[in-house]
């Protein structure tokens, strides 16, 4: 005896499935912790932010940042060292300079802003 698929139940079915499809990782991407460590970040200001030898520490980052001016440095460091003293200085202190990041798009760099500027 072959039993047949009700028209609704399908349909709720597939309803469901596309429901839980848009609620996937991939349709939102990565999220600004995954991206940091995806993105090297982590080489250079350590797994968590706390810094090394080659990077800052980027706790307590939301004093002289907000998510936009921080997704501008990432993509063209070298202007935001020119036009800020205090970065031009610490940047001294650190023998790897941040290395542009062109590549990410305005979410990848606004997800990065905002785990970095959640670091306490």
């Amino acid at each position: 005896m072959s039993q047949k698929t009700h028209p609704a139940a399908l349909t709720l079915t597939l309803t469901l499935l596309l429901l839980l499809a848009s609620c996937a990782e991939g349709d939102t991407g990565p999220s600004g912790d995954r991206l940091y460590l995806q993105n090297g970040c982590g080489s250079c200001h350590g797994a968590t932010g706390a810094g090394g030898s080659l990077g800052p520490a980027l706790k307590d980052m939301s004093r002289f940042w907000d998510r936009n001016s921080m997704s501008a440095f990432f993509e063209d460091p070298k202007a935001t060292l020119r036009s800020d003293e205090r970065l031009s200085k610490l940047s001294k202190t650190f023998s790897a300079g941040m290395p542009a990041f062109q590549y990410l798009t305005d979410d990848q760099a606004g997800r990065i802003a905002d785990f970095v500027l959640s670091l306490k």
